[in-house]
């Protein structure tokens, strides 16, 4: 599915208090999304975690209860699904094929 900015996703901004956390997406409930790019990061980790958070509503992860979380954020960053759980190293995904900056999984905790 096609996601088009101002009618499906809105672009916010606003400081997470850290600058690990380059984007994050929420829903809204009603099959739209708020995009939040983090004011921490420079321009170009904003739109890293941009296109981060577009994989996932391009590819339905917040509807997918057939993949993991760790699947979804490595397919989201670009990797292959993670079949092998000794590439999450606590809570931290890590990726050796790549130079990808590691991403910390949410667990909801």
């Amino acid at each position: 599915m096609r996601y088009y900015e101002g009618i499906d996703y809105f672009v916010r901004h606003m400081p997470f208090g850290c600058n690990t956390i380059f984007a994050w997406a929420v829903s809204l409930g009603d099959g739209t999304f708020d995009l939040w790019l983090n004011d921490d990061c420079c321009p170009k980790k904003q739109m890293e975690g941009l296109r981060h958070e577009l994989v996932h509503l391009e590819e339905n992860h917040f509807y997918r209860d057939d993949m993991t979380q760790e699947q979804k954020e490595s397919v989201a960053w670009g990797n292959q699904i993670i079949e092998e759980p000794s590439l999450l190293q606590n809570g931290i995904l890590q990726f050796p094929l790549r130079n990808e900056i590691p991403h910390k999984v949410f667990t909801g905790t």
